[in-house]
């Protein structure tokens, strides 16, 4: 059963999400302000977290800010919750490194589609990343390029961003004649 940590002021949003959520057989734990939210993060196995923008404590920003910046929690997607009439700072979202928005009030239809995307992300992101490569290297015309031994591609860019995310593994196989 997933687990959803929502940390929101209002009561009402903490029913309505409670309720929606619950329907859909998931177990969620209500907290109504940022700093408590920071305190159930390390016993609750959370697989997503709700944040109002807009709380007592710490914010939604800050408490996203927080997840993303601990090794501990930085897989678990976080959703910023904003009110429709407040006003939300998509900056301050992307810097926090936000991995959806909700609007309230809630919607069943946007709230259960937004917290089923979270936790396919949360599913994919446990998941190890292993490349497997072509050995080589030192063969004649391997060298006759600009750029930095082969590893300007996408490829490698991509392995670079995951560093230290999640767990990487490489397989080469033939010869490889680095070092």
């Amino acid at each position: 059963m997933p687990k959803i940590l929502l940390a929101d002021d209002s009561t009402h949003a903490q029913r309505m999400g409670t309720k929606i959520l619950s329907a859909e057989g998931m177990e969620v734990v209500t907290v109504s302000n940022g700093e408590a939210a920071a305190k159930k993060l390390p016993d609750g196995n959370f697989d997503v977290v709700l944040a109002d923008v807009f709380m007592p404590g710490r914010s939604g920003y800050e408490l996203c800010t927080y997840i993303k910046n601990t090794a501990k929690f930085a897989h678990i997607p976080v959703v910023l919750v904003v009110g429709q009439l407040e006003p939300f700072d998509p900056d301050q979202g992307k810097k926090a490194r936000a991995d959806g928005l909700l609007k309230k009030p809630f919607t069943p239809t946007e709230v259960v589609k937004t917290v089923r995307a979270m936790l396919q992300l949360a599913e994919q992101w446990r998941l190890p990343l292993v490349l497997f490569a072509e050995g080589g290297g030192g063969r004649p015309g391997d060298t006759d390029f600009v750029g930095v031994a082969g590893l300007d591609c996408h490829t490698f860019v991509g392995m670079a961003k995951l560093s230290g995310l999640v767990p990487l593994v490489g397989v080469v196989s033939g010869r490889c004649f680095a070092g």
